[in-house]
């Protein structure tokens, strides 16, 4: 079950953050491939404007994980941050609780601002 894979998990939440930064779609498919390969995880990932799927395991034995998302805007602080995470987990500086820590901490250091229009 995917959510007791802890790997599994954290690549459903990095693309989730990816996508809420304002990834492009085809960016986001490119950047969670490897990650999931570095984690030993087969994936598939299809990846919309509003909505990612992503199946997690071998063919004709995936888990299917279907989130239904609003349209990021690009937040380049946070697209900094989750360039940082991947890059240094791939690269093996951090192991995955780590990683899973700093994605946690990705809505504190970049939290969601309204900025009032003004006419």
């Amino acid at each position: 079950m995917i959510e007791t894979d802890e790997n599994a998990v954290f690549i459903v939440q990095l693309a989730r953050e990816l996508h809420r930064a304002g990834v492009a779609t085809d960016q986001l498919e490119r950047t969670i491939a490897p990650i999931a390969q570095a984690l030993g995880l087969q994936v598939e990932i299809f990846a919309l404007p509003t909505n990612i799927t992503i199946a997690i395991g071998p063919r004709y034995s995936q888990a299917i994980v279907m989130l239904r998302l609003n349209p990021g805007r690009p937040n380049l602080r946070k697209l900094a941050l989750l360039n940082e995470i991947f890059d240094d987990l791939q690269a093996h500086k951090i192991d995955l609780d780590a990683a899973i820590a700093q994605l946690r901490d990705i809505d504190r250091l970049c939290p969601h601002t309204n900025w009032p229009i003004r006419i």
